[in-house]
């Protein structure tokens, strides 16, 4: 009986193996992971160069992990069991509390601060040395900061940050956004945060950037369900957000000016809106270099924004202000090449950057 169940046992894995073998290899490969917003490996060229090289094993297996049948199933499952069964805080950095999703905030380098204020400085230095505006640098702070405490988490210490910028960068107001937003001002699942929330935060950047400031707006909603960043990456399975966006007859006269598609567009892209990511509804996602004309505008005063992914839901809001605004993402573009499209004569300029965004490696190397 004991060898009949270790019998049974070996035909079964035997069985599953080959299974999952023939379905591995006969079913289409897919393109894209929906769920995670990012392309899905594909199978390596098979040549005499390739198996010498080693490349051919070295990329067969992230493809086989791709495209492995039920991958989806098996990463909730690993979620389920990561969270209920092994009660872990986190998964892949991601942690859950009180149906809200965030991400472990990762403790700034210690001199990460002095290397991005000095590339900072220089680019007012150099680059915007013309133009004579006031400037402020804006930190918006982690989802993490107002949801880890809750959690038993640790967050990064916003504070320090702030206290760096202020002693590094010379003739730069420094704004603090964390007293000015909560844990509601952003999505569940996402890192963003919700344009509907914004109005105090703007009408906050409008009083200290002294410019006017329009609350009338009606809130739209897109069809589509959001799942954002942090639902995708760990698996997660709660309820979806829902994007709300703001409009009046102002900001619905306001022409965007794409500097990659030479194109004319407004500030929501509803077909954008419609995609994998909904988020890319505001100012059509990540873009390298926007304008934003305002035909309404009662002053002649313009702003530049160095900002990342944040600003595109945020800066139309205080699109009344000014009569241009100019959207720069210099993970994008070289700050070299902005003196051959932007004219630095008198603007103002705003640095607008997450924590996020300043603590990872790979910005501004």
């Amino acid at each position: 009986m004991k060898k009949m169940n270790h019998l049974l046992l070996i035909g079964l894995l035997a069985a599953y193996v080959l299974v999952f073998t023939l379905w591995s290899a006969l079913k289409p490969p897919q393109s894209i992971s929906l769920s995670e917003r990012r392309p899905l490996n594909q199978a390596p060229t098979l040549s005499i160069e390739t198996l010498s090289s080693g490349q051919f094993m070295d990329k067969m297996e992230p493809y086989l992990q791709d495209q492995f049948p039920l991958r989806e199933p098996f990463r909730r499952l690993k979620s389920l069991i990561t969270f209920n069964l092994l009660k872990q805080k986190d998964h892949y950095g991601i942690y859950v509390h009180d149906g809200v999703a965030a991400k472990l905030e990762t403790p700034m380098a210690p001199n990460r601060i002095p290397y991005l204020a000095g590339t900072f400085q220089g680019l007012i230095n150099h680059e915007l040395k013309d133009s004579q505006g006031r400037i402020w640098f804006a930190l918006i702070p982690d989802k993490s900061q107002y949801l880890a405490p809750a959690a038993g988490l640790p967050t990064a210490n916003h504070e320090d940050i702030l206290e760096q910028l202020q002693q590094e960068l010379d003739h730069v107001n420094i704004l603090d956004l964390k007293p000015q937003l909560s844990l509601k001002d952003f999505y569940r699942t996402d890192l963003h945060w919700r344009q509907e929330a914004l109005l105090p935060l703007a009408n906050y950047l409008a009083k200290e950037m002294d410019i006017s400031f329009n609350s009338n707006y009606q809130s739209q909603t897109l069809d589509n369900p959001f799942y954002g960043v942090y639902q995708s990456q760990a698996a997660l399975s709660l309820p979806a957000d829902t994007v709300h966006y703001l409009t009046n007859e102002k900001l619905a006269a306001i022409k965007v000016f794409d500097f990659e598609t030479q194109k004319t567009t407004s500030i929501y892209d509803l077909e954008a809106g419609a995609g994998v990511d909904p988020y890319s509804l505001f100012l059509s996602g990540a873009k390298a270099l926007l304008t934003l004309e305002n035909p309404n505008s009662t002053t002649n005063r313009e702003l530049i924004v160095f900002r990342d992914s944040f600003g595109s839901s945020l800066i139309p809001l205080l699109a009344q202000g000014y009569s241009k605004i100019t959207l720069v993402d210099i993970r994008y573009i070289a700050p070299s090449r902005l003196k051959h499209l932007v004219s630095f004569q008198g603007q103002d300029i705003l640095f607008l950057y997450s924590a996020q965004v300043l603590t990872d490696g790979s910005f501004l190397q």
